[in-house]
């Protein structure tokens, strides 16, 4: 019977009635109280519901019960999210989760982007700097983090900087075989990387004094 109120409270979420899955998933877990995965489906209710505290005090709970084996990288991503929808002044500990989710699972891109995000999005430059480099000094393929380094030094209105990560961008692609500079997403990156420098330089001719 207990059973079928968890498997109740799933259905209830999955065709978004959040407000009628609570009750079901919340006796579910007065006799199970450290199931994973009935934890989860009750954050994502709560997150449903805009209680975006309890949704993140939920994902914290999902992942205390883990005692065996990797927590999945999405309850500390969607623990982040919650703390990110419940205000501003949660946004340290939205990076701390997503902090010790990267120490917890060895550096996922997808958490590191996002703490990424966040950064760039509170005008934390240089913290957002910090962790491209981060995952580049672990990538054998630079290209992709120095592009990023470059839009995020566009952003940060240090042109100079943005310049030469653009360039260095360019500089590791010409470096590859020929045979993979050929290749769309390699195409693709180097496009992104002329068209930052032209930017740049098209930005510079904009300014006051700037020679025609």
């Amino acid at each position: 019977m207990i059973v079928a109120r968890q498997a109740f409270g799933r259905m209830l979420l999955e065709s978004d009635r959040a407000a009628e899955a609570i009750e079901p998933l919340e006796a579910y877990l007065a006799k199970r109280p450290d199931d994973t995965r009935t934890l989860a489906l009750l954050s994502r209710a709560y997150m449903k519901l805009g209680k975006h505290l309890e949704a993140a005090n939920g994902y914290t709970r999902t992942l205390a019960s883990i005692t065996n084996g990797r927590p999945r990288p999405e309850y500390y991503l969607e623990r982040a999210r919650a703390l990110v929808a419940a205000g501003p002044k949660h946004i340290d500990q939205a990076l701390a989760g997503l902090d010790e989710g990267l120490e917890a699972l060895k550096y996922p891109v997808t958490l590191q982007l996002y703490a990424i995000e966040l950064e760039i999005d509170h005008l934390r430059y240089d913290a957002a700097l910090a962790r491209v480099d981060q995952i580049a000094s672990r990538s054998v393929r630079k290209e992709t983090w120095l592009i990023q380094r470059g839009e995020i030094l566009e952003k940060a209105r240090r042109p100079e900087q943005a310049r030469q990560a653009y360039q260095a961008a360019l500089d590791a692609i010409a470096a590859l075989p020929e045979s993979r500079i050929r290749n769309r997403a390699v195409e693709r990156l180097q496009a992104q990387a002329t068209a930052g420098l032209e930017r740049l330089l098209s930005s510079e001719s904009d300014e006051p004094g700037a020679t025609p």
